[in-house]
């Protein structure tokens, strides 16, 4: 490793200006060698995991793709060549980070999860304990009003489905109510290969 350049302990890489920092050191590289490559995807393999693991904020998650992504711009396709592996394990990285901003976009928000009777109301739709609005309204002892506005917000978040027929609504499992109902696995799945190498 070239002495111009300190790398940071992979546990103090915390937020976008120790990313910013550490781009800038590596832009001062004039040779990049093996063990910067292997020290760096280490620390780079590690931040991922910790914001996959940590369900970071969707600010995280694009700052160290920016990040990665400047790398990949900095080294060229001249030292890209050097190890190809692990460039294309970090546009690999790219990838992920991307499809995780995806899909948190989709994933209805915690804010909704937590309010009052949302979670009651999914878990009894998912487990067919429910059928229409007023098996809610019944079930829960909530007021028409109150059942409508909470059932709306679930619509719209598509947890469930409102269908009218005849003067009932009935409720269906709407397409995001099964991640919702899903709690996070220590590692997501298909990052477990991660681990193992790390």
């Amino acid at each position: 490793m070239k002495a111009e350049l300190s790398l940071p302990c992979a546990d103090d890489i915390q937020d976008s200006r120790d990313l910013d920092t550490l781009l800038q050191g590596l832009k001062g590289v004039p040779e990049w060698d093996e063990n910067l490559f292997n020290t760096l995807d280490y620390l780079y393999r590690h931040r991922l995991l910790r914001l996959l693991c940590g369900q970071a904020s969707g600010a995280h998650l694009r700052a160290y793709r920016d990040h990665l992504s400047a790398v990949l711009d900095i080294l060229g396709s001249e030292v890209a060549k050097m190890n190809p592996t692990v460039i294309g394990r970090w546009a690999a990285y790219v990838d992920l980070v991307d499809s995780q901003l995806a899909v948190n976009r989709r994933r209805p928000s915690e804010t909704l999860l937590g309010r009052t009777h949302v979670r009651e109301i999914l878990e009894r739709v998912l487990d067919g304990r429910v059928r229409t609005q007023r098996d809610i309204q019944t079930q829960l002892q909530l007021k028409e009003a109150n059942a409508s506005r909470i059932l709306k917000l679930m619509e719209q978040a598509q947890l469930i489905r409102r269908r009218k027929i005849g003067r009932e609504n009935r409720i269906e499992v709407g397409a995001m109510a099964e991640s919702a109902r899903v709690e996070r696995r220590t590692v997501p799945r298909g990052l477990d290969y991660l681990v193992a190498r790390g």
